[in-house]
């Protein structure tokens, strides 16, 4: 799961501004985050959670596998970003809130707590924020230059060219195949986040169905 997804999969547990940045922190910040403000440290724990579970799920294994054959080892790092762009196209059938709008409420809540980040991640944080980088999703060519900017960051890495932003040609060529599988994958994953929320909130009360899920 990518950033979008986590946001909205920790807002069905606990909508505090601290959970929702911890959500996303262990995408930009390694470590236990133990000594974190609680709300934090549980969000974080949530986001790991969910990262086990797509990565053992076999429909999002199935998703990697499709996308295997073009981009080898980066495949399950596109599946993520795609399942993402699968998310905000059709955000409606998932949230009863319009994508900006959820967009602009996850953007003041991770900068509103972001001072209860470790110094490393606080760079990646505002950079989410400040380039708006989840607007871009809900589009193919708004992927493509997501992508472009993927590539360049592990070109640096890697030291050697790496090409990413084709893999939203791919994408296009199997939209209907990658389509079923994120709605199949996603539907069960909130229900499961549902059932264990209590772990990540203890006081969570019962989320509605969103209408995709009650479909």
């Amino acid at each position: 799961m990518n950033f979008l997804a986590h946001l909205v999969l920790a807002e069905r547990v606990d909508g505090d501004a601290a959970f929702l940045m911890g959500s996303l922190l262990p995408d930009f910040a390694r470590g236990r985050f133990d000594d974190l403000e609680p709300a934090v440290t549980r969000g974080a724990a949530m986001h790991r959670w969910v990262d086990r579970v797509t990565d053992s799920h076999p429909v999002a294994s199935a998703t990697r596998q499709r996308l295997r054959p073009v981009h080898g080892r980066f495949a399950g790092i596109l599946a993520d970003v795609i399942y993402d762009h699968c998310l905000a196209a059709a955000f409606t059938d998932w949230s009863d809130t319009q994508l900006d709008r959820a967009i602009e409420h996850y953007h003041a809540a991770i900068a509103s707590t972001i001072d209860y980040a470790p110094a490393p991640a606080r760079p990646g944080l505002r950079r989410l924020v400040e380039a708006g980088w989840m607007k871009s999703y809900a589009d193919r060519e708004g992927m493509r230059s997501i992508l472009e900017l993927m590539q360049m960051r592990f070109a640096s890495r890697f030291g050697r060219e790496v090409r990413l932003n084709h893999a939203i040609d791919t994408y296009a060529q199997q939209a209907a195949a990658i389509d079923a599988d994120f709605r199949a994958f996603f539907g069960e994953l909130i229900a499961r986040v549902d059932a264990e929320a209590a772990q990540w909130c203890p006081h969570h009360t019962k989320t509605p169905q969103p209408p995709e899920a009650a479909a």
